[in-house]
């Protein structure tokens, strides 16, 4: 066999599971991965090994959901999404924490949170509420502190 008929591939091993489960790993893996940054889980072995490319295999393209009717709360949770990238675009590495921690709820993390700007994840309304809650009240408080001592804009 030569060399070029040899193809990289990143093989995950995980412990006994479904094909859907399988399949969803997959899913996140390449999410993860064209993002720039996966997670796994310690009980996840993985290797980049060399195997023969037997035949030109397309990529299938990954499952669309569908997309529901644009309602205010989508339009709400599209503009709180960008937000949340344009926050985290200026505040740099580690500026989850204090959206999460300003969300103040249990099931809104810096994880979570990285995991919606991937795309991998998604929150219910009330969770998109209190992130949008949570950086206008981060944005605030930076307006603040950016103003000379006594000056009073308001």
């Amino acid at each position: 066999m030569e060399q070029n008929d040899l193809r990289e591939v990143l093989v995950v091993r995980v412990p006994a599971c479904t094909v859907e489960e399988a399949e969803a790993i997959r899913l996140d893996a390449v999410r993860s991965i064209r993002s720039g940054v996966w997670v796994i889980p310690t009980d996840y072995a993985w290797s980049l090994e060399e195997l023969p490319c037997l035949v030109e295999v397309e990529q299938p393209p990954e499952k669309e959901k569908p997309k529901p009717e644009r309602t205010g709360n989508s339009v709400r949770k599209k503009e709180i999404h960008a937000k949340l990238l344009d926050y985290r675009k200026h505040n740099g590495l580690g500026c989850l924490e204090a959206v999460a921690k300003a969300a103040r709820r249990k099931d809104i993390t810096a994880d979570v949170l990285r995991r919606v700007i991937s795309d991998a994840d998604a929150l219910e309304d009330v969770q998109w509420a209190a992130v949008g809650r949570a950086l206008d009240k981060l944005e605030k408080k930076a307006e603040e502190e950016s103003r000379p001592n006594g000056e009073d804009h308001g």
